[in-house]
């Protein structure tokens, strides 16, 4: 069975939290790096990780925001401003 996680904006409204959009938003982010994409996809999978090891289907988007940016900051400083 296939879980669908979803972001809570603090609106209250759902998005479906997938791969594909948080890949492309992590790798606007490394542009500035040689191997942009590879260090985009394992950043995607390891912030997916973080997400998915709550074990909570609905995800505040306040939290995926603080998990992404310290993953961001730790990895690489321009990045994340």
């Amino acid at each position: 069975m296939s879980l669908s996680y979803r972001l809570k904006h603090s609106s209250g409204t759902l998005e479906p939290l997938e791969r594909d959009i948080v890949f492309s938003m992590i790798k606007d982010s490394l542009n500035h790096r040689n191997s942009a994409i590879a260090d985009a996809s394992a950043l995607t999978d390891t912030i997916l990780g973080m997400v998915y090891a709550n074990k909570k289907l609905v995800v505040p988007y306040r939290d995926f925001f603080e998990i992404t940016a310290s993953t961001l900051r730790r990895f690489d400083r321009v990045a994340y401003i």
